[in-house]
């Protein structure tokens, strides 16, 4: 006899926060205003004379680049941040998008109603490697 598959009430609760949800991080990025939070920022740079188009050889963007991170206001903040930043710190394991995971991660079979009958393993991909190419004379 077949019958339906229920999810069980901690499944549920959760579908229904993430519905109630969803929308937050689009509309963060969507209300996004740039310019209101990066000092000197501009949506036409002139760097952005460097981009020839994805079939351009390339222009060597090493001395402009570094130019504007040492010479920049967010530039130097960024590196600032960078050397002041304490070799040991690292994540913490009690922050709650990481623990609560964990404890997500342990407690699959409560999820599952306390078994994987019906599971079928899925074959997993990841892109690890990109390729780029580079016009005679050109060094990545």
């Amino acid at each position: 006899m077949v019958q339906p598959l229920i999810a069980n009430e901690q499944f549920n609760q959760g579908m229904q926060q993430g519905k109630a949800n969803k929308g937050q991080g689009a509309d963060a990025i969507q209300g996004f205003k740039p310019a209101e939070v990066i000092p000197g920022y501009t949506t036409s740079p002139s760097e952005s004379g460097y981009y020839g188009g994805v079939t351009s050889s390339g222009v060597d963007m090493t001395s402009p680049g570094s130019a504007a991170l040492n010479s920049s206001e967010a530039g130097k903040t960024i590196t600032e941040s960078i050397l002041n930043t304490p070799a040991n710190n690292k994540p913490s394991l009690d922050a709650p998008f990481i623990s609560e995971g964990l404890d997500m991660q342990a407690k699959a079979e409560t999820i599952t109603g306390g078994g994987f009958d019906g599971c079928v393993d899925q074959p997993a991909s990841f892109y690890r490697n990109h390729h780029t190419s580079v016009s005679a004379g050109h060094e990545n």
